[in-house]
């Protein structure tokens, strides 16, 4: 049985964060070599205010990442995108032994080191793209599951925003208040969306004042789903009767938020979203 990473796969769209221009050259042979179809670099950056707009801009699943930078360090460009940082691997380039203890906090999954030889750059490489493939195949599996259910319910005639609940829903949060933690029982209809931060999900209700749990946004997206919330990408999960949901194009969507953001539709959720909103043409 092959690996997750050694499986046929769409190119893995990659970035390149190093300061010095004969290692960014040197990173991209090695790349054309040895992962030629299966790596695509989308771009190159060199300093922290650079690369933090590339990777905003290009949305790259795989950032190899330099640790010292000409502004900065790779840490300050993670820093900097809190909210984008769970939408890509980082894969970090070093030759700085005291580093090892930050970027295993910064979740690296695998390192390259310098100078650069052929065997660890494969390794660590391969390790990022396997990182990728089996995140993105939980997430289909899990869109799988969500989508067949809400089939079911629309082949029944039921919208997902149904539940016929004898007594309000509700869920427990744990929430640090100041003085420690604390439990707060929240009805869940009173959720309006929840937003993925570092690992965290802050949980927004009408009205009120929004409370961050340290549980992921995948949990409460599991929890929530029966009572007709939706993900919409991977940072975001809303519920379509606080949230308005908008079609544009034939392959497009987007959400405005109950604070007047707007975010679009994205990757593997498109999909359901779009099949919702045809729901309530037909």
């Amino acid at each position: 049985m092959l690996s997750s990473s050694a499986r046929p796969h769409a190119p893995v769209r990659t970035v390149i964060i190093e300061d010095s221009s004969n290692i960014r050259e040197l990173v991209s042979i090695h790349l054309h070599r040895h992962f030629a179809g299966r790596i695509s670099i989308v771009g190159e950056g060199f300093d922290v205010d650079d690369s933090v707009a590339l990777i905003q801009q290009v949305k790259p699943q795989l950032v190899l990442l330099d640790i010292e930078l000409m502004t900065g360090t790779g840490f300050d460009v993670l820093d900097r995108l809190a909210e984008e940082r769970k939408t890509f691997t980082v894969v970090f380039i070093t030759n700085f032994d005291k580093y090892l203890r930050q970027t295993i906090d910064y979740g690296a999954v695998g390192f390259i080191d310098k100078p650069i030889l052929a065997d660890n750059f494969k390794k660590g490489i391969e390790l990022g793209i396997r990182n990728i493939l089996d995140r993105e195949e939980t997430e289909r599996r899990l869109t799988e599951q969500i989508q067949a259910r809400l089939e079911e319910q629309y082949k029944n005639g039921m919208l997902p925003v149904q539940h016929t609940d004898e007594a309000p829903a509700s869920i427990t949060i744990r929430f640090a208040d100041g003085k420690g933690q604390s439990l707060q029982t929240v009805l869940i209809r009173e959720i309006t969306h929840c937003v993925a931060l570092e690992g965290y999900t802050v949980i927004h209700r009408k009205n009120q004042s929004p409370l961050t749990d340290a549980k992921p946004l995948k949990q409460y997206h599991e929890r929530l789903a029966a009572h007709g919330f939706m993900r919409i990408s991977r940072s975001l999960v809303i519920h379509p009767a606080h949230c308005r949901l908008e079609q544009w194009g034939t392959q497009n969507a987007t959400v405005r938020l109950p604070d007047g953001t707007e975010h679009e539709a994205e990757g593997i959720y498109k999909k359901n979203v779009l099949l919702y909103l045809r729901s309530l043409k037909e």
